[in-house]
């Protein structure tokens, strides 16, 4: 399960685990292209610990990408709108 929210400059995408297992995923993508991941662990005994990763997004489409590849080296190319 998952959510999208629509902010004035970035849009937040929140993954779920539905088995309970692990604590809410968010991911941030700015209006300049960073990404943002970060998950917050939520123990009970303890402060919330945020753990939080930064990225371009072209990092992130390279990992999308990577799901469908098989084992190598690859280079994603920029395709023209024309």
């Amino acid at each position: 399960m998952f959510t999208i929210e629509f902010e004035f400059d970035h849009v937040k995408v929140v993954s779920m685990d539905e088995t309970g297992e692990h604590d809410d995923l968010h991911l941030y993508i700015t209006d300049d292209g960073t990404v943002f991941l970060a998950q917050t662990e939520l123990d009970a005994d303890t402060d919330d610990d945020e753990d939080i990763i930064c990225v371009k997004y072209q990092q992130l489409l390279d990992i999308l990408a990577s799901l469908h590849q098989a084992e190598g080296t690859y280079q994603n190319r920029k395709r023209s709108m024309n």
